[in-house]
């Protein structure tokens, strides 16, 4: 390589690594489930546990509804969940085939019955 090649390869790679790279933006692969915990009557149903379960990989995650009935289950890999909501004194709540995508947020609105403890009410 002759000195004057040898010398414009060392400005290009100067220039080079002179030049601001870009970042590379993460991909979002995460999606959410959010909802509300009401009774028949509308009313808030604070302090419900939700048990949220990616059915494939049989992970569960669990919440609690805020004093306005609000819950929300963040960071879930793409898949098929089941939500169940169960609060003292009102019927067992379970909805099941919950597709979440990534980067989207599903919502599951809960409305609770009174019933017995061991009443369950499945949605499919």
């Amino acid at each position: 390589m002759t000195p004057r090649r040898l010398n414009v390869a060392l400005v290009l790679v100067a220039l080079g690594l002179l030049c601001p790279v870009e970042k590379a933006w993460p991909q979002i692969v995460f999606g959410n489930i959010v909802g509300t915990v009401t009774d028949t009557s509308g009313g808030a149903v604070p302090d419900a546990k939700i048990t949220v379960t990616n059915v494939g990989q049989g992970v569960s995650f669990n919440a609690l509804s805020n004093s306005s009935g609000n819950y929300e289950q963040t960071h879930l890999i793409p898949g098929t969940y089941s939500v169940k909501v169960e609060k003292q004194g009102f019927q067992t709540y379970v909805q099941e085939n919950i597709a979440v995508a990534a980067d989207t947020t599903t919502q599951v609105n809960v409305v609770l019955k009174i019933g017995a403890v061991t009443q369950v009410v499945t949605v499919t």
